[in-house]
């Protein structure tokens, strides 16, 4: 076990860890989208879908538990090396390579991204997760009731603006930690980095843009 904590007591082994547990959230990601699009098939497909994800206990609890201490090992480090990283002023940030001009304005704003997602996660599960399902159209009910409200239409769109520059810049710099990282093909880490962010913006905004104008 000893390796085990000096792997994490590294610098080098803190952020392997983030950029596993970073793609192992962009995974999450796509699937989560992926079933979402059921909302454009209708209420029957929908809540039939949820359903499912929700009836099996013994899957559905244990799913949780990695899927939140994939959450909290995430942002536990991020902090971590946040702190470390302003503390040691000059310090290499994200796991990234400071020299890179253009990346200087994603990492500086990672920990606000960052932040501002938690907060919409806490927010999204209060509006849909533990929101009340008894109503005739069940959870798809309660999307399609959410985003007749501009506000939250701008506000969840919003979010979706920071999950794509945290999600861009991150997908980047978990390639970059495990080697990736070669004029030859930066380029093309960074073409593909922008498209899945790109992806998970237009995905997951194209919800309330279709409740709210096509729908509503």
């Amino acid at each position: 076990m000893s390796w085990i904590k000096r792997y994490w007591s590294s610098s080098i082994g803190r952020k392997q860890i983030m950029a596993k547990t970073g793609l192992l959230l962009c995974g999450f990601l796509i699937v989560h989208l992926a079933g979402n699009m059921l909302l454009f098939v209708g209420p029957e497909a929908f809540n039939s879908y949820a359903e499912k994800l929700t009836s099996n206990k013994f899957l559905l609890y244990p799913a949780e538990v990695i899927l939140f201490s994939i959450f909290a090992v995430h942002i536990g480090l991020a902090l971590k090396l946040t702190i470390e990283n302003r503390m040691a002023r000059g310090g290499v940030r994200y796991a990234v390579n400071a020299q890179a001009g253009e990346m200087n304005f994603a990492t500086k704003t990672m920990p606000f991204t960052g932040a501002s997602i938690l907060i919409f996660i806490l927010i999204h599960l209060v509006n849909f997760k533990f929101a009340d399902h008894s109503g005739p159209f069940g959870l798809y009910g309660v999307v399609e009731a959410h985003f007749q409200n501009i506000g939250w239409v701008v506000y969840y769109i919003f979010s979706m603006v920071l999950l794509a520059m945290h999600v861009s810049h991150g997908v980047q710099s978990a390639l970059q930690t495990y080697g990736l990282n070669h004029p030859n093909f930066n380029c093309c880490i960074k073409k593909i980095s922008f498209g899945f962010a790109t992806l998970i913006f237009v995905g997951f905004s194209s919800f309330p843009i279709y409740f709210f104008f096509i729908k509503g």
